[in-house]
This record gives structure tokens, sequence and C-alpha cells, in this order.
């Protein structure tokens, strides 16, 4: 049962492609088990999200929606095609999207494994009130979360994405915007070859490949 019926997760994930998904990986896993490791994240993530009965889960595709992993992980899913530009305006379109029919966002990257059903929760009572804004730290200088109430905010444009000032910058926008905003305890994400050992404290991993019987992750 959803309990967030005004809120929208929005995961976002990569169409698994030969040498183009989790290359930092390759080193310890080779192209093919790169592979096999993002298509496993995404299944974890659907699961967790999905099962967790939180808010409404939605998948924003670089690539196509109707890949048969996001078919077969996925399906009971609002699946769409992550707009053009860099991650910042693929982020920032996909928030305004959501906003139009909910009352506030989580954005979510598929390979923010560490995301669960409690951090889910502690987002979602911080994402009320006066607050606008809930950054998730990550461990590596960016966010493993990020809540939102409003689309047009100052935090998707000139930002270094992909490095470890993301976090630093975006406090500074917040500050300058004089924005309402909270910080919930830093995570991780999987992205280098010494984060695979982390897998192991996870409860829930592996997921199994799609949503547990009997749970049903409903459309917004």
């Amino acid at each position: 049962m959803i309990r967030e019926h005004d809120t929208a997760i929005a995961l976002f994930a990569r169409e698994p492609e030969w040498g183009r998904v989790k290359t930092r990986l390759e080193p310890e896993l080779g192209k093919e088990g790169a592979l096999a490791m993002h298509e496993r994240l995404i299944r974890h993530m659907v699961s967790v999200l999905g099962n967790a009965g939180l808010a409404h889960l939605h998948l924003f595709v670089d690539g196509d929606p109707d890949h048969p992993l996001f078919r077969d992980s996925a399906a009971e899913l609002p699946r769409f095609r992550q707009a053009d530009g860099h991650l910042g305006q693929r982020m920032q379109a996909a928030a305004s999207q959501l906003l139009k029919t909910h009352d506030r966002v989580l954005l979510i990257g598929a390979d923010c494994v560490s995301v669960d059903a409690s951090y889910l929760e502690t987002a979602l009572e911080r994402l009320r009130g006066d607050t606008e804004v809930v950054l998730g730290p990550a461990e590596d200088g960016g966010y493993v979360l990020l809540g939102l109430r409003r689309a047009d905010l100052l935090l998707f444009g000139a930002m270094p994405w992909g490095t470890e000032q993301v976090l630093e910058r975006t406090r500074q926008s917040l500050r300058q915007q004089q924005l309402c905003w909270q910080e919930l305890e830093p995570r991780w994400d999987l992205d280098r070859p010494e984060d695979l050992a982390r897998l192991s404290s996870l409860a829930n991993w592996p997921a199994s490949s799609a949503l547990r019987p009997g749970s049903r992750a409903v459309p917004g």
C-alpha cells in the first residue's frame, strides 16, 4: 500500500549496453561482469523502492524504456525516456513532469544501493513544513538522493556533474537562493571497484529480479 500518495520517486537508470555502463568496474569485473552488475543494480533498486510502499515509483531511462530488462524488472511501473541534455537537465525535466501531479518528488540513481526504505522515509519526513529541498549526500562528493517540492530551482545548470564538487556546489546554490533545505546522513553508491565489497553489508542484497509476490508498485 502506498503511504505517500502525493509523493513520486524518479529512479534514473541507463539502458544496459556493452562497454557503456559501469565502466569503472571493468578492471575488476570485465565488460561482461560490469554489464551484469549494472543490471543487478537496477533490479535491486526497483525491488527496494517498489517494495518500500512509500511513494509512486517511476523509471526514467537513458535509452529505451522498453528494453527487455525494464519490461521484466519494472513491468508495472510507468517508464519514460530521459530528456535530452546533461544530467541536470534530465533531472529537472523529470522533476517538472512528476511535480505536475505530485506535491513532492525524490530523485535517485540506480547505483545508489545504500538507499533503503528507512532512508526514504526519513527523506519524506524532512520534506515537509518549510523544507523545500532534501539532500542525501554521497561519500564521493555527489548525492544519492535529491528531494524537491519545486522544480524551478537553480540546482541543475552549470554543475560539474560526475565530480566530487557537486554536493558543495549544490549547497552554495541553495545558500545563494536562500532556500530552506535539510541533509540526511551520507551514504554510498556503487561506482568503484572498492565499492563491490560493501554489497555484502546490504541486508537485502542480492534483490529478487522483480517485486516480491503479492507486492505491487502503484503507478502514479
